[in-house]
């Protein structure tokens, strides 16, 4: 499978990203001097907040060494570029096959335990140099305590007394090491705690202390086929009323996230030869009429969902092409990347699928496709707006730029808001253009 992008073209890296180190020249530590000193081209490394992300090179690993192993040892090698030392452990989490190499994608191992935010992906080429490598790994002191003073069933108990709503379940807790949002990594337990349907909160407590240290929704909302009404009810996934050979039938809604589930389908097996959203042929499965007047769409876990709207602020969404899109997108990179629905991930996780679902309607229906996100059941009283757009987010008082990025706590860490910055990159990239003086050439 072709993969989507691993490294954005340097005009777009110069626009959106950090400012690049030329290591040649820079004169920094012996780490960054060997890095330099072992690839074959220009080194560049980028900086976020004076922490290492991305580097781009050529560092050459024995022909027949395994993608996998070259990708570990290049991360272990150069621990240092990363201000990490000794040597991280890894876990190979998947490979992917490209047209020149392979995308490895590892995560932070220590005592045992995952290391949260640590995950990595390492672009080894069909020559055996690792080519970038993205993602960053942290830094944990060799006498880190990993022994918790908590136990599983007491973390449990915080976790559930920090939903306010009536707990309907929760995951066997994860004893981990956790870094996402925190000012230094700390021991703790991770699980989820589901209150409904559409509100299922990771939830991360303190395996010292039980103290929360982090929350947050993870059903992704939007603004193969079986497919289901829910009789304006809340049960999933309701009465089943289209399978695949089924003709269509009087259910508008039904019909819409039906024939636009297939659409979607088509679009990721014709352009990356993809088997539905997990690449192993998983049924897609939707239910429309969820609830009654709901202004929402999400993606579970396991099925889309689309509510009916009030008929003021929505009607069906279903019936968009694009929504469809972005809902089976939020599970493409479920299965991918796992980017965590929160703070600046969640908000690439948001721009992934606004990017995909515009994609989707290109292709299925490209005499009314455009860069805009939900248009077609938005304000059905209002013409000509959208929940977003992807050539000028701040039409919709999203910003297109890091530098204004959204720094709050709502929308889970701005999710949505932020989706503009990487929206107008697409944008960009697909039919070019000028922003803060850089001039793009569309492809």
């Amino acid at each position: 499978m072709k993969q989507f992008f691993s490294v954005l073209p340097s005009t777009l890296l110069l626009l959106f990203a950090a400012p690049a180190i030329t290591l040649a020249s820079s004169g920094d530590g012996p780490s960054r001097a060997r890095l330099s000193a072992r690839s074959t081209q220009p080194v560049q490394v980028f900086e976020d907040a004076g922490r290492t992300n991305l580097i781009v090179g050529q560092v050459a690993y024995p022909r027949g060494m395994a993608p996998a192993a070259a990708a570990v040892q290049f991360v272990q090698e150069f621990a240092g570029v990363y201000d990490v030392a000794g040597k991280p452990e890894f876990a190979v989490l998947r490979e992917r096959p490209t047209d020149e190499g392979q995308v490895v994608r590892v995560e932070q191992r220590f005592g045992g335990l995952r290391v949260d935010g640590s995950d990595m992906a390492v672009v080894v080429g069909n020559d055996g140099a690792v080519r970038t490598a993205s993602g960053a790994p942290v830094s944990l002191k060799a006498d880190f305590v990993i022994t918790p003073t908590l136990d599983a069933a007491a973390a449990t108990a915080a976790a559930r007394r920090a939903t306010e709503s009536a707990v309907e379940s929760t995951t066997t807790p994860e004893l981990l090491i956790a870094t996402v949002g925190l000012a230094q990594p700390t021991l703790a337990y991770r699980m989820e705690v589901k209150v409904a349907e559409d509100e299922i909160y990771v939830t991360t407590i303190d395996a010292k202390t039980g103290d929360v240290l982090n929350r947050y929704n993870r059903i992704e909302t939007a603004k193969n086929r079986k497919t289901y009404s829910a009789n304006n009810g809340t049960s999933l996934p309701g009465t089943l009323k289209l399978s695949e050979t089924s003709a269509l039938g009087s259910d508008a809604a039904v019909n819409a996230a039906h024939t636009n589930s297939g659409i979607t389908y088509d679009y990721y097996k014709a352009t990356f030869n993809r088997d539905s959203y997990n690449n192993a042929g998983a049924t897609l499965i939707s239910t429309a009429h969820y609830s009654s007047r709901y202004n929402n769409a999400y993606w579970n876990g396991t099925q889309m969902v689309y509510g009916d709207g009030d008929g003021t602020t929505f009607i069906a969404l279903s019936q968009a092409l694009d929504v469809v899109g972005h809902e089976l997108t939020h599970a493409v990179t479920e299965r991918e990347s796992g980017l965590v629905y929160q703070g600046e991930s969640g908000a690439m996780n948001e721009a992934m699928s606004d990017i995909f679902g515009a994609m989707v309607e290109f292709y299925g229906q490209p005499s009314k496709a455009d860069w805009l996100i939900g248009e077609d059941v938005y304000t059905p009283g209002t013409s000509g707006d959208a929940l977003r757009s992807m050539s000028n987010p701040t039409a919709y008082g999203d910003p297109d730029n890091y530098a204004n990025r959204y720094t709050g706590t709502s929308d889970n860490g701005g999710v949505h808001t932020n989706s503009g910055i990487m929206n107008k990159e697409a944008y960009l990239l697909a039919v070019g253009g000028t922003a803060y003086g850089v001039t793009v050439a569309g492809i």
